[in-house]
């Protein structure tokens, strides 16, 4: 459940025929992926062992928004309180908190830095949108960066329309 920037830009490539350097697909793989629906993005988990209650502790670092909580039997547990980078449970136990969180800046094209946590269908679209930065580096105005992003929010729009994400509709947005 997860590829690499390289095999976005190898594919990026392929679809181009052109050569897309690693800096450029490392900071376009972020950016495409930063652009899209947070529902998208894999949810993470923190856990609060032996919590105590109305003490506030640190919330991740790239905590977005909570998706559920659960208590230490795998209950929902709903009594607390997320208030400036804190959260706050109402009743000692441990708790685990699944959130959404920011997508982790890429550092390379392969290897952990290069990690995109994503379903694989996600591969084919980032690619296009890859495409259409390139061909919009130097003239955004390119009919072949309009083409490979109407492909792109093609794509993107496709995927959504089969997923189920709290049974909303989502819609790729303009990117510029």
């Amino acid at each position: 459940m997860s590829f690499t920037v390289s095999n976005v830009q190898v594919r990026a490539n392929a679809l181009s025929g052109e050569t897309i350097i690693d800096a450029d697909a490392i900071a376009w793989c972020w950016d495409a992926v930063f652009r899209m629906d947070s529902r998208l993005w894999p949810e993470k988990t923190e856990d609060y062992a032996s919590a105590v209650a109305d003490t506030f502790y640190d919330l991740p670092s790239d905590f977005l928004y909570t998706v559920l909580v659960e208590d230490d039997d795998g209950d929902e547990y709903t009594d607390y309180t997320i208030r400036s980078g804190k959260i706050k449970f109402e009743d000692d136990d441990t708790y685990t908190l699944t959130y959404r969180g920011t997508p982790t800046k890429y550092t390379a094209t392969t290897g952990g830095g290069g990690t995109i946590s994503m379903q694989d269908i996600f591969q084919e679209p980032i690619a296009k949108y890859l495409c259409s930065r390139f061909y919009s580096q130097d003239d955004d105005t390119n009919s072949s960066a309009a083409r490979w992003m109407n492909e792109y929010r093609a794509d993107m729009n496709a995927i959504v329309s089969i997923m189920q994400l709290d049974n909303e509709v989502l819609q790729v947005k303009e990117v510029w």
